[in-house]
């Protein structure tokens, strides 16, 4: 059985991946090993190291869900912060055969200016498949991502209701509808009141990461 090492960041879960991989695993009998480095914030003071960690392990499950669902045998690991010495480290512990790395198009992609690609295969001398992962051609161009900032009134119901406004299109088509909605929902708490009444001209959208307001923080680009 071959064991094939997925490496990517940011493009975990995006469809040319798991293409991807589908196309390998109907090419015989074979086995996935995905990883992610634990990539740190560029921001922040205080970072803990379980946050890296939780949020590493949550790019890896974006893909291992739709590989469960087409029955590929998988399992996933978050490795060091460097995707070069991720990508080593694993290939050594895992006892890889073949090398799937996955980036942002090359205008975008970090690990495309650091040569990530042409380091791996010059150390490894394994067989290494590029895939691009264009996630403003997944999601829609356009998409306006949301950062929710909030400590104890995280799990409160005006934060989510404020949520809620803020997905929903207003029914005028007016910026000044988006404001009244979102600014009455989040009136029980002065600090997401300041933040929630600011959303008059982007376009309304759900932010899958919104929820989960504990979670991700901007990381390098992968």
């Amino acid at each position: 059985m071959a064991n094939v090492l997925v490496v990517a960041n940011d493009t975990h879960g995006g469809p040319p991946l798991i293409e991807a991989i589908r196309e390998r695993a109907s090419r015989g009998d074979v086995s996935f090993v995905v990883i992610a480095p634990m990539t740190r914030p560029q921001a922040g003071y205080v970072i803990y190291d379980e946050s890296v960690r939780h949020h590493a392990n949550s790019q890896i499950g974006s893909t291992l869900g739709p590989l469960r669902e087409l029955g590929i045998s998988a399992r996933g690991e978050a490795m060091d912060p460097d995707p070069y010495t991720a990508t080593l480290d694993a290939v050594r512990e895992f006892a890889i055969d073949e090398i799937i790395i996955s980036t942002h198009p090359e205008q975008r992609s970090g690990w495309l200016r650091r040569n990530l690609l042409e380091r791996v295969r010059q150390s490894t001398g394994l067989p290494t498949t590029h895939v691009v992962v264009d996630l403003d051609a997944v999601h829609g161009a356009g998409t306006t991502h949301t950062l929710v900032v909030a400590n104890r009134t995280a799990g409160g119901e005006p934060l989510f209701e404020a949520l809620r406004a803020r997905a929903r299109p207003p029914r005028t088509g007016s910026p000044s509808s988006c404001r009244r909605t979102a600014a009455s929902a989040a009136t029980p708490t002065r600090r997401t009141r300041g933040s929630m009444a600011s959303c008059a001209g982007f376009p309304a959208r759900g932010s899958r990461r919104a929820a989960g307001s504990a979670t991700p923080i901007p990381t390098r680009r992968s």
